[in-house]
C-alpha cells in the first residue's frame, strides 16, 4: 500500500499515455468510407445538380461553412454528418455525390446521395423533383463501379463491409406530403402511413445489405411539431405563443418507437452476418434544446435565424432575407433546418451509437477509462492538499458543476465526499442524457458565457470536470457486458474506499483507483 502511495501518481500518468495511445487507435478504426443517404438534413449539395427550387447554394446559406461557401447545405454550417466524418478521421467534411469535380480519392472515402426534400414514400420527391430513395440507391450501385478500378475486385467487397451508412430521412414524408397534400390521407390514417413508410426503410436496408454494407445508421426523426414552419401553420397563436405543436411530435415519438422495433429485429436476425443496424436518436437531442435552450446557450428556439424566421426555407431564404447576427443562439438557421451548433449537439449526443456501430464499445470503454483516470488526479490531488485544500476542494466541485453550486469545505473529515462523488459522476455516464448533461458555464448575471459555449463546440477526449462530453453507451445484447464489467470495476474502487479507516484514506485511494483503472482498461481490450 505505501508502494501506491508514494508511486500513484506516476502511475496513474503512465496509464493515461497507454489508454491515450488505445483511444487515438480506435479512433483511426477500420472504417474505409462514410456514406449517407437521406433528405436535406444528410444533403451537402446534390439537390445543386438537379432541376428543382429546393436548393441551398446561395447566401445566406454556408455564413459559417469554410470560406463562408453556400455548398448547397441548408444550413449556416457543417452537418452532422460532416462531424461525424471528422470524428472518425475519415474527412473533414462529406462531398455531394452529384458534384462533378470529385476526385477518386474523394469518391473512395464516402459521398452523400441525400436530396434535399426527399423521402421514404416515392411520392415525396415527386412533389418537389428531386431525387427519390431508389434512386439514390442507384446511385451508390454506380458509384461501386466507379471506385472499382482505384480498389480492386478484392478489395471493393472489403471496403463496402467496412463502411459506415448513414440514413436520415421521414420528416418530408409527414410535413410535405401526408399532412400537406390530401393523396396519402385518403388512403391511409396515421398509423397505417406509419407502417407504409417503415416497410419503405426495411426494403431499403435490404437493397444496401444485398450491395453490401454490414454497418448501418439509421436517424429517428426529430420532434416534427418543434419546427418552425409547423408550428406557423398549425398553430392558432403563430405570433403571439409559438411552441411545439404535440400532434406532430408525438407521431414522431410513435413512429421512431416503431422503427426502433423493426431495426432490433433486423439487427438480430442478421448479427451473426456482421451486421450493425443500429437506431439513431435525433428526437432526444433536438427536443431537449428546444425545451431547455439555457443549457446551450440558446436564445431563440421557436424561430429560425433567417428573415421572419416562420416560413422561409430554400428560396424563401436568400441575400434580400434578414439575417440574425449569431446563429449561434438559435436552434433553428431557417424554418425548417437547423443550424451548425444544432448539428453539432446532435453529433456529440449519438457519438456513442456511431462508437457502437464502428467498434462494438471499445471506443466508448476507453473513454470511459481516461473519464476515470481525470477523475482519479482531481481526487488525488485533494487527498494530497487535503490541509490546503485546494486540490480537495476542485475534486468534489466535479460532480455538482452541472447542477449548480457545491462545494465542500476543505477539511479532513469530510475527504471521503471526494471520492464518493467521482464515483457517482462515473456511474452517471449509464444514465440518460438529461441527468448527465453539462450546462455552460454560467456568468454571475445569469447569461451563458461565450467562453462556455466555446468549450461546448469541441471534442474533448479529455473531459475536464466543468464538461462531461460522453454520451452514454446504449444497453443492447452486444454491449450489456461493458456496462456489468464495468460497474464491477465500480465495485472494487467502494470496496477500497468501505476498508479504508479515515486515518489510512490518503494510503488505500490511489490503490483502489489504479485497481479500478486497470480493471476497466482490461474490459476495454479483452
Amino acid at each position: 500500500m505505501e508502494f501506491f502511495y508514494k508511486h500513484s501518481l506516476p502511475l496513474l500518468f503512465i496509464l493515461q499515455l497507454l489508454c491515450f495511445t488505445s483511444i487515438g487507435q480506435a479512433l483511426n478504426s477500420n472504417v474505409t468510407a462514410l456514406l449517407v443517404f437521406g433528405d436535406s438534413t444528410v444533403d451537402p449539395g446534390n439537390n445543386n445538380n438537379i432541376r428543382t427550387i429546393f436548393k441551398a447554394n446561395f447566401p445566406p446559406y454556408g455564413r459559417e461553412f469554410a470560406n463562408h461557401t453556400p455548398t448547397g447545405r441548408f444550413s449556416d454550417g457543417q452537418l452532422t454528418t460532416d462531424f461525424v466524418a471528422s470524428y472518425l478521421g475519415i474527412k473533414k467534411y462529406i462531398p455531394p455525390y452529384l458534384d462533378p469535380t470529385l476526385s477518386i480519392q474523394e469518391l473512395v472515402t464516402g459521398v452523400s446521395f441525400a436530396s434535399g426534400a426527399s423521402g421514404y414514400d416515392p411520392l415525396t420527391p415527386t412533389l418537389s423533383n428531386v431525387i427519390p430513395m431508389s434512386k439514390q440507391l442507384d446511385y451508390f450501385r454506380e458509384y461501386k463501379k466507379k471506385i472499382e478500378p482505384a480498389i480492386g475486385n478484392q478489395g471493393i467487397e472489403d471496403h463496402i463491409n467496412n463502411a459506415v451508412f448513414v440514413i436520415s430521412a421521414g420528416t418530408n414524408d409527414f410535413v410535405v406530403n401526408y399532412y400537406t397534400v390530401p393523396v396519402r390521407r385518403q388512403s391511409y390514417n396515421v398509423s397505417s402511413y406509419q407502417r407504409f413508410l417503415l416497410q419503405q426503410v426495411k426494403e431499403f436496408i435490404q437493397g444496401l445489405w444485398d450491395e453490401g454494407a454490414r454497418k448501418i445508421a439509421v436517424c429517428g426523426l426529430p420532434p416534427m411539431g418543434c419546427l418552425p414552419i409547423v408550428d406557423t401553420f398549425s398553430s392558432n397563436n403563430t405570433f403571439t405563443n409559438r411552441s411545439c405543436i404535440e400532434q406532430y411530435s408525438s407521431v414522431a415519438r410513435d413512429y421512431n418507437q416503431m422503427l426502433q422495433t423493426e431495426l432490433d429485429e433486423m439487427q438480430q436476425s442478421s448479427a451473426n452476418h456482421g451486421a450493425k443496424i443500429y437506431y439513431v436518436d435525433i428526437y432526444g437531442p433536438m427536443f431537449d434544446m428546444v425545451q431547455y435552450p439555457e443549457k446551450y446557450g440558446y436564445e431563440e428556439v421557436n424561430v429560425g435565424c433567417c428573415g421572419s424566421g416562420y416560413v422561409e426555407t430554400s428560396i424563401l431564404c436568400n441575400q434580400a432575407s434578414t439575417v440574425c447576427t449569431d446563429a449561434s443562439k438559435y436552434v433553428f438557421w431557417d424554418a425548417i433546418h437547423p443550424t451548425e451548433m444544432a448539428y453539432n449537439v446532435v453529433f456529440k449526443d449519438i457519438r456513442s451509437t456511431i462508437d457502437l456501430i464502428t467498434s462494438g464499445g471499445y471506443r466508448w470503454c476507453l473513454a470511459m477509462v481516461l473519464i476515470e483516470l481525470r477523475s482519479g488526479w482531481w481526487v488525488l490531488a485533494g487527498v494530497e492538499n487535503r490541509v490546503g485544500g485546494g486540490g480537495f476542494c476542485s475534486g468534489c466541485w466535479y460532480w455538482g458543476h452541472g447542477k449548480g453550486p457545491f462545494i465542500v469545505p476543505a477539511v479532513t473529515n469530510l475527504l471521503p465526499f471526494c471520492p464518493l462523488t467521482a464515483f457517482v459522476w462515473s456511474g452517471c455516464t449509464c444514465r440518460p442524457p438529461k441527468v448527465c448533461d453539462t450546462y455552460p458555464r454560467q456568468t454571475k448575471a445569469g447569461r451563458t458565457s461565450q467562453k462556455g459555449l466555446d468549450r461546448s463546440r469541441k471534442i474533448d477526449l479529455f473531459p475536464s470536470p466543468h464538461h462531461q462530453t460522453i454520451s452514454p453507451l446504449p444497453v443492447t445484447s452486444d454491449t450489456w457486458p461493458y456496462h456489468v464489467l464495468y460497474w464491477l470495476g465500480t465495485g472494487w474502487w467502494c470496496l477500497g474506499l468501505a476498508r479504508a479507516s479515515l486515518s489510512d484514506m490518503s494510503k488505500s485511494l490511489p490503490a483502489a483507483h489504479a485497481f479500478a483503472v486497470i480493471w476497466r482498461l482490461s474490459v476495454c481490450v479483452f
